[in-house]
């Protein structure tokens, strides 16, 4: 393999490793902050939505009231697709976290074990609120 092609590689896997943390912090501090995709289990509330909408596009109390009511008449349909994808999801996480595994050295392993699994405690905790929230 030539030098420019192999450093291509190391910086696309690079770029795809800082993706993925950068992705993965600003996921957390949204989850920690309530806030979500509408209705997903562990993603919070659907009210964020209506907050969002309502600054983004100056929504009057009745417009708010009206996107809730949408919100929650597909709430059902909503969880039956995340109660489908959540598997999905789970197994592509530890998919990806095996391939990182590879690239990292013993200590690394080690601190990479501690970060996921804060990760899935938060996952884990913000579902709970959630249903409890329900």
């Amino acid at each position: 393999m030539r030098t420019s092609t192999w450093k291509a590689m190391m910086l696309l896997i690079i770029a795809a490793l800082l993706g993925g943390a950068v992705g993965s912090v600003v996921t957390a501090r949204v989850i920690e902050h309530g806030q979500g995709p509408p209705d997903r289990p562990g993603g919070g509330s659907s009210e964020w939505y209506v907050t969002l909408l309502t600054r983004e596009l100056d929504l009057s109390a009745r417009q708010q009231d009206s996107v809730r009511t949408i919100l929650k008449r597909h709430r059902r349909g909503m969880d039956s697709l995340w109660a489908t994808l959540d598997p999905q999801m789970q197994l592509m996480r530890e998919g990806i976290r095996a391939e990182v595994r590879t690239l990292l050295s013993p200590a690394q392993v080690a601190r990479y074990a501690e970060v996921t699994a804060e990760l899935d405690a938060q996952r884990k905790q913000k579902a709970n609120q959630d249903s409890t929230n329900r």
